[in-house]
Parts: C-alpha cells; structure tokens; sequence
C-alpha cells in the first residue's frame, strides 16, 4: 500500500497544489508579491514556478515535432497514410464538435463567471514572463471565411525554425507532417537518420520522465503564487 502511495504521481500532484493553496492562506503575506525580496521563502517559490514553466515549455516543441515524424516513421508505408489520415481528420471533427457543444452550453446556461469575484487582465497576463500569446486566427480585419483560411494558412505553412522557437503549434505540426511524409516516402527504414529521430524521441520522453518528477513542486510553487497574488479569492470562487 505505500509503495503504491509512493508511486502515486497525480496523488502527489493533488497533495503539492493542495498545500500551495493552503500554506499560501496560512502564512503568505500578500505584501510579497509587490516586494519579493522581503522573504527568501517567496523568491524561492517563485524561482521553482519559473523554472518548471520554462522547462515545459522548452520539452513542449521538440517533443511535439519529433513524436509526430516518430509516429509517421513507425507506419512505415505512405499507402497506410491514406486511410489513417481519413480516420484522424473524422477523429479531430468529431472530438471539436463536442468540445464545441460543451463550451457552449456551459457559456449559454451556466455562466461561469457569475460570481467570480477576482478579474485578470490581459495587461496582467502579458507582463509574466511565462506567458506565451495565443496565435490568432480571427482579428479586426477578418471580415470573411477566406480571411480567415489565410490567417490560418500563414500560421499553419512558416519556417519551421520560427515555429518551433515561437511554439507555434499548428506551425509544428504542419512541418513535422510534411517532414515526416517525405522521409516515409524517399528514405529507407534502415537509414541513419530514421534511427536518430528515435533516438531523439528516446531521449525527449526520459527528460519529460524528469520533469513529471519534478511537477508536485511545480504545481506548489504555482498554487502558492496565484493564492498569494489573489488572496485566495480566485481559487476559492471556482471550488
């Protein structure tokens, strides 16, 4: 039984974001956030938050961009891709309708923001050094459905580079599909570069077994610092 406590990852996940909550209430002081330097105790929570936030976000690209290739690879014959890649466009429209009807339907009969007490403003977001803008789709000028397709299409088809170093999601995974799509079709399975995108992919996922180790911690630090800069008023109104 307590080797299975022990080896209980989101157990302790739980137990860190519970205890970043409730310490926080406990003894924080609040006057921390706009002087950090007055507890040592709060500069180190904040170095833990930084550091897990950068490190999920260095693994997010790379591991993104080579498990795609790795997937394509692991197929192995461009005629399976046919069937394979109907299979998946049904599987992605299927799964956004439904994510489609539930945000909805929760926005239209629920209305979740009723009794938010706390407000984030983007100016308050955009000012952490954490933060990652979303890529637009739609903006002031997008006036039609082609307007619209061709923002797309400018985020979807850019230099991979750029998209892996601006973690352009949908810039990684069009560049990852097509790389992936001519090393299955022009090189052989037995070539070194075949074996060293494993390799890569192999060694991607031990750092991310780092990193899930590490996520307790993380997840305290993170818990403890939106409490203290909220007073606790923000989580408490979405229990």
């Amino acid at each position: 039984m307590v080797k299975k406590l022990k080896g209980n990852l989101t157990l302790w996940v739980l137990l860190g974001g519970v205890l970043g909550y409730v310490s926080a209430l406990w003894f924080g002081d609040p006057a921390w956030v706009q002087a950090p330097a007055q507890s040592f105790f709060y500069e180190v929570v904040v170095i833990v938050k930084s550091s897990f936030l950068a490190l999920l976000k260095m693994l997010i690209a790379p591991i993104i961009f080579f498990s795609l290739i790795g997937g394509l690879l692991s197929i192995g014959d461009a005629s399976r891709l046919k069937s394979l890649g109907g299979i998946t466009i049904a599987y992605y429209l299927f799964t956004t309708a439904i994510a489609i009807s539930i945000g909805l339907s929760v926005v239209l009969f629920y209305h979740p923001w009723v009794g938010t007490v706390e407000q984030i403003s983007v100016a308050a977001l955009s000012s952490d050094p954490n933060y990652i803008a979303p890529a637009s789709f739609i903006d002031n000028s997008s006036d039609s459905l082609m307007a619209v397709l061709q923002n797309l299409l400018s985020i979807a088809f850019t230099n991979p580079f750029s998209a892996l170093a601006e973690l352009n999601i949908l810039g990684i995974a069009t560049n990852a599909f097509l790389f992936g799509l001519a090393l299955v079709i022009a090189v052989p399975s037995t070539s070194p570069i075949v074996t060293g995108i494993h390799h890569i992919n192999i060694m991607l996922h031990k750092v991310l077994s780092w990193v899930i180790l590490v996520t307790p911690f993380g997840v305290y630090a993170i818990l403890f610092d939106i409490t203290l800069k909220s007073g606790g008023t923000l989580i408490s109104s979405l229990l």
